[in-house]
C-alpha cells in the first residue's frame, strides 16, 4: 500500500467533523501554496508577458464585465 492509499484509508475512518476540519486545512494550505507560487513567479518575471497583454487589453477596452 502506498502512502496516498494509507492516507485515503485513514481519512475514510475519521468522523465526519474531523474530515471537514481536514478539508478546510487542505484548502487553506493549497491557497497558501498558490499565493507563494504566484509571488515567486512574479518575482522571477514569469508573468511579465501575461501582464503586458492584460494592460493592452485594458487600454483597448477588450474586457467584459463579469455577469
Amino acid at each position: 500500500m502506498t502512502g496516498v492509499d494509507e492516507i485515503k484509508t485513514a481519512i475514510q475512518k475519521l468522523p465526519p467533523d474531523e474530515q471537514t476540519k481536514l478539508v478546510h486545512w487542505i484548502n487553506d494550505w493549497a491557497d497558501d501554496e498558490w499565493d507563494r507560487q504566484i509571488k515567486e513567479d512574479m518575482a522571477a518575471g514569469r508573468l511579465d508577458d501575461l501582464l503586458t497583454q492584460v494592460r493592452k487589453d485594458i487600454e483597448a477596452g477588450n474586457l467584459l464585465d463579469m455577469p
